[in-house]
């Protein structure tokens, strides 16, 4: 992969300048720092472009990678500069030779393959971020306007605007309502237009990266001469002083005092470390932020930096806790000012709050201008734990961040420190369970029960093992004598019998007690049953009740030889008596009112639970404007 395709002479210092790829024109001098750039066919000459000399970022020229499934090589890069903030462009050789772009900056890596023709759209139209559009005949909206303001280089880079090198390009990002994401780099009547594959650090396999020690930025606050060093430079560009000075670079790159904040204090101090989601992050900035609604609500933030995944954030409020990182891919829901919800992966967001909000107290190093007058604008959706919010901080960008619950103690044995207890339910604290979770196990529990309840009550064919008729041999009306059965055996574990009994009564009842007798241990289970059956004519209707056979289910008997005792008796004043009752037993039957008990008692916790999630719920939209609640005030 790195063959040289073209060996030249620095303009300044006559150091060899080494081209591996032939599709590449910016060279950075690697003695002296000069900036060439080549033209097809001729060799390269100095440009006013400045190099990047020392850096802390991880990735440098000769860091190896896979993407795809194809290895790549870092020869160099060109970082623009806009008015907030700075985005890298690496050039980036495939294992094929072919070249592309890595972007990277901020804990965000994509890949940008460049593609042809590029879509006719008139960009001048454009005017801020969350305007929709069609880009080839896809729904789209535009993200985000990048005008750079400058830009420097280093190693060996790839450039697409040919002739028109030094001019300043404007980057327009469009995320397609289908998922894909463009970006569309244009200079003057150029545009040249780029698939955007987002990745993460991780799946780059990055190798040979930069691993020096981090060379912090010293920079002195004019308003009380404090040396500070900024660990995260160039990225941040925004450090509150503990004097309350805000100092913010200005173009020519030096860090001025613009406005004071007043004193604020951190829960977790400045340059503590910890480990996150498996992410060792240090923390570096502290910031009390204030919505503008009624309620003026102010919550603390705190800034996580790390060196690879860039930055993440810590807010709290009332004791509640979200991490939260920016994300490239996202909801696409940019001015779209009535949806109230949307699903993404499977998941509804539903609309929390909708606010703008600004700094009022700060401490330590931002990404970016933070502290700027205007109020930041944003929208939050969430799904407990998590959240999507949306936030527009200018006309020409809208961003996107995924944030999500994380326990107080989880932080408090990450960094070391006691925090707030929380005072309130928080808008993202997770529920004892999902509702959709909690009606999936109900309803796996009960299919359980029911094969329970099926296997437990059909462990044999069902048997008749007892069937007699007695009779009254003696004057009717009187009570016939106690009547045994032959043994039968009950050969499984635990049994369940039927006991039947069935007699001709009209107009009258008949009784009957029995005992179910263990031959071996003499245990007896009880069991009375009454057969009755009166019927007439009144009012022009006829009428009935009762029925003339009964039926009663005994359960859980253990294994063994049993007999049947039996005492019958019946109306003496009935105008016909009855002369004969016929008893059945048998085993082996099914119980289906001990599953209608059991499935009772199970649907007990399902509806405790869900009405322990309904009440956290109602808790947790107490402080929405939009919740689907109403409350007695």
């Amino acid at each position: 992969m790195a063959t040289v395709n073209g060996l030249y002479a620095c303009d300044s210092c006559n150091a060899t300048l080494s081209f591996v790829s032939k599709d590449t024109q910016w060279m950075a001098c690697g003695g002296c720092g000069t900036v060439h750039y080549r033209y097809d066919g001729i060799a390269p000459v100095r440009k006013p472009v400045k190099a990047i000399r020392t850096s802390n970022d991880l990735i440098q020229p000769g860091t190896t990678g896979r993407w795809h499934g194809k290895a790549f090589q870092v020869l160099g890069r060109v970082r623009y500069r806009f008015e907030d903030g700075l985005i890298n462009f690496w050039t980036v050789m495939m294992e094929d030779g072919l070249v592309q772009y890595l972007s990277e900056g901020y804990g965000l890596y994509a890949m940008l393959v460049k593609f042809s023709p590029a879509p006719a759209i008139d960009l001048k139209v454009f005017r801020e971020a969350g305007e929709h559009t069609e880009v080839d005949g896809q729904k789209s909206v535009l993200e985000s306007i990048a005008r750079s303001v400058g830009y420097e280089a280093e190693g060996e880079a790839w450039d697409v605007f040919g002739a028109y090198f030094d001019r300043k390009p404007v980057f327009y990002d469009f995320a397609r309502l289908n998922g894909d994401y463009i970006t569309l780099a244009t200079v003057d009547t150029i545009v040249a237009a780029f698939e955007v594959h987002s990745c993460t650090f991780a799946q780059l396999q990055l190798q040979q990266l930069n691993e020096a020690v981090v060379i912090p930025e010293k920079i002195v606050c004019n308003r009380c001469k404090n040396r500070i060093e900024l660990v995260s430079y160039p990225y941040a560009e925004s450090y509150a002083c503990q004097c309350g000075a805000k100092l913010e670079l200005e173009k020519d790159g030096e860090f001025r005092k613009d406005g004071a904040f007043g004193n604020t204090r951190s829960a977790i101090r400045l340059g503590a470390t910890g480990v996150i989601k498996g992410i060792s992050y240090t923390l570096i900035g502290y910031a009390v932020k204030q919505d503008n609604t009624q309620y003026k609500s102010k919550w603390r933030e705190y800034v996580l930096y790390n060196r690879a995944e860039g930055y993440a954030w810590l807010s709290e409020y009332e004791g509640n806790w979200i991490y939260s990182r920016e994300q490239e891919v996202a909801p696409v829901i940019a001015n779209m000012p009535a949806i109230k919800e949307f699903s993404y992966k499977r998941k509804t967001f539903r609309l929390y709050s909708r606010y703008g909000y600004r700094i009022v107290a700060a401490e330590g190093e931002f990404p970016g201008k933070a502290f700027g007058a205007a109020f930041t604008r944003c929208r939050e959706f969430i799904h407990p734990p998590y959240m999507w919010a949306e936030e527009e901080d200018s006309k020409e960008q809208v961003s996107y961040y995924l944030g999500e619950y994380i326990d107080r103690k989880d932080l408090e044995k990450a960094f070391g420190v006691q925090l707030p207890k929380e005072k309130e339910m928080g808008m993202l604290s997770p529920p004892f369970i999902q509702p959709r979770r909690l009606v999936l196990v109900t309803f796996i529990a009960a299919l359980v029960l029911l094969g329970v309840h099926l296997l437990s009550g059909r462990t044999g064919t069902e048997t008749m093992v007892l069937e007699k008729n007695y009779g009254w041999a003696d004057a009717a009306g009187k009570t016939a004598p106690v009547l045994v059965s032959e043994t039968f055996s009950l050969p499984n574990w635990r049994n369940n019998v039927e006991l039947s009994t069935h007699a001709d009564v009209n107009d009258s009842w008949v009784g009957a007690d029995f005992e179910l007798v263990n031959a071996e241990t003499g245990e007896a289970h009880g069991l009375s049953q009454g057969v009755e059956y009166y019927h007439g004519y009144e009012d022009g209707e006829s009428w009935s009740e009762g029925s003339t056979q009964a039926s009663d289910v005994v359960s859980g008997l253990p294994a063994g030889k049993y007999f049947l005792r039996t005492q019958l008796s019946q109306d003496s004043t009935a105008r016909q008596q009855v002369t004969e009752v016929s008893v059945k037993l048998k085993r082996n039957v099914a119980v289906d009112s001990n599953f209608y008990l059991l499935l009772g008692l199970l649907l007990i916790w399902p509806v405790v639970t869900y009405i322990r999630v309904w009440m956290a719920d109602k808790a947790r939209w107490y402080n929405s404007d939009y919740s689907p609640y109403t409350y007695d005030e």
